[in-house]
């Protein structure tokens, strides 16, 4: 069941129990991202294991900070597939109705309670939730539970057609929306908004034009009604810049670097000149790593933040070495694909990642937010602060 709370009301409640309900001015924004146990052939998590699935521990800690809201990047539901590998249970039981260790798979109530109500039950009582739609709730994976359960929108179970690929069809004359790609919403924060966008279905590895179109012109027309001095994040599932252990400087959704860099929809694009001041800062998970990149322009390009690592198996650590959670560079140039062949440049100011379970903080400031990124027990990366005005990123590790 859902039900609207409509605007001023001071209480809610579902079934005696008191819900949190939003603030005007939210001084205090948890992100977390990637929470769900992986059950694909890559990285086998034993989900009834606390340290190798650690969300319950880290929703339990993070209900501690008391935020005003919660931010969730994306990804809640990685059981889409049976733990069987090459024809055998990764663990013993994992496939066994009747084992205790059995694990449950399938876009069904059982398997998201598993991967997100269940063990993200202290930290969603604590406060209202942002959903990111991630790639694992996209057509032919997840999104069943993601239409039923997480999707603001009202539900009708009737009208969601969700046969995948129909998001990235040919585009007109403006943005093409469909059960793969719903319109950019915004969440106001007081001193900024959420632009909460649906790149669930953009193509990480290649320039998906049509679905650049579709990004363009529906950030486009959104762009528009806000007020020019008004400071936006936009905030999605899949980076638009990234640092990989392969990919240093080259990382991040090259459909969406293709939208913001290559003004798909010609002049009239907010993105002429590159992402215009009204985005203060790119957010999202989809790797699972806790990452920023800035950029030396910051007048065409927004710093990215990137907070994945709330549970599922984290990536490859970025440092070449293959051993040091962390790495970071500065100084260099990062390849951004512009068009649907042309790359050209960007100096990277400074790019940081680091490969350990946890959240990150964002209390409020008069000029934006600090940000401190914690795992289980401590802080890790220092502060960073977050300028919206002029936008800027910066980090002592």
């Amino acid at each position: 069941c859902e039900a609207v709370v409509p605007p001023g009301h001071a209480s809610a409640s579902i079934g005696g129990v008191a819900m949190k309900l939003p603030v005007a001015d939210p001084r205090r924004i948890l992100v977390m991202g990637d929470t769900g146990c992986r059950m694909a052939n890559r990285s086998q998590q034993n989900c009834h294991d606390p340290v190798a699935f650690p969300l319950k521990a880290l929703a339990s800690y993070a209900a501690q900070f008391k935020p005003d809201l919660v931010v969730h990047t994306g990804d809640y539901f990685y059981r889409d597939t049976s733990c069987v590998v090459q024809g055998k249970e990764a663990f013993p039981g994992c496939n066994d109705p009747a084992s205790r260790t059995f694990q449950t798979w399938g876009d069904t109530f059982d398997s998201w309670n598993a991967d997100l109500f269940y063990p993200a039950a202290s930290l969603l009582a604590a406060a209202p939730w942002v959903m990111v739609r991630g790639n694992h709730e996209n057509c032919g994976r997840g999104a069943r539970g993601w239409y039923a359960l997480l999707d603001p929108t009202p539900y009708d179970g009737a009208s969601v057609r969700c046969a995948g690929g129909t998001g990235n069809a040919p585009v007109g004359t403006e943005a093409r929306y469909s059960d793969d790609f719903r319109p950019t919403y915004v969440v106001p924060l007081g001193r900024a908004n959420l632009l909460v966008h649906d790149s669930s279905f953009a193509n990480d590895l290649a320039v998906d034009a049509n679905m650049a179109r579709n990004y363009d012109y529906d950030l486009t027309a959104l762009l528009a009604t806000l007020p020019e001095r008004s400071r936006n994040i936009l905030v999605t599932h899949k980076p638009t810049f990234a640092v990989l252990h392969d990919m240093l400087t080259t990382g991040g959704s090259l459909t969406q670097q293709y939208a913001y860099f290559g003004a798909p929809t010609g002049a009239a694009s907010a993105f002429a000149r590159g992402i215009p001041p009204k985005i203060a800062m790119l957010l999202a998970g989809h790797v699972h790593q806790f990452e920023y990149v800035s950029f030396a322009d910051s007048a065409r390009y927004a710093p990215q933040m990137v907070v994945g690592i709330g549970g599922s198996a984290l990536d490859r650590t970025a440092n070449p070495d293959g051993k040091s959670t962390t790495f970071g560079y500065a100084n260099a140039g990062f390849t951004v694909h512009s068009g649907t062949e042309a790359t050209s440049t960007a100096q990277v100011d400074r790019a940081f990642a680091q490969a350990e379970f946890g959240f990150a903080v964002l209390d409020a400031t008069p000029t934006g937010y600090t940000a401190n990124v914690y795992t289980l027990g401590a802080t890790r990366t220092g502060r960073c602060t977050i300028t919206l005005q002029p936008r800027s990123v910066t980090c002592l590790e």
